[in-house]
């Protein structure tokens, strides 16, 4: 199949893109998604974190990051109760996971039903980077 036309909407797209600063439009690209989405560092500290989660928790991004995952208290996401930073972490053992459904701890101690998806990151060399996290809401489902 041949390129589409110089004057295809898609490269109209790709050049305001390329216009933009790449961390900027990918940060606002997370907030787009119609579901949380965080990364934890290869210590298990949460490192970045989109609107999904902030409407998901209660937890601003500038309060959470920085602090361990175990503070949304998952019950068994990752077949493991990760409750403190000492406990070993499921995703760790397995590498990913998708589409497990669990409970996290909300801002105000109430409790939101997701399935989550999670797959550990590695760099260049092959080093444990972190994680990176999704949690869809599934309270009404």
């Amino acid at each position: 199949m041949p390129p589409p036309p110089d004057h295809h909407p898609t490269h109209q797209v790709l050049d305001a893109l390329a216009a933009l600063d790449a961390t900027q439009v990918l940060s606002e690209a997370l907030d787009t998604l119609p579901g949380g989405l965080f990364t934890v560092s290869a210590d298990r500290r949460i490192t970045s974190w989109n609107a999904e989660m902030e409407a998901l928790t209660g937890y601003a991004a500038h309060e959470i990051i920085g602090r361990p995952c175990t503070v949304l208290q998952a019950d068994a996401c990752f077949s493991n109760t990760c409750n403190q930073a000492t406990d070993p972490c499921g995703l760790w053992q397995k590498g990913t996971v998708r589409q497990k459904r669990c409970t996290i701890q909300r801002k105000d101690g109430s409790r939101v039903a997701v399935v989550k998806n999670a797959r550990l990151l590695y760099d260049r060399e092959g080093r444990l980077f972190g994680a990176l996290e999704s949690a869809l809401d599934v309270s009404d489902v």
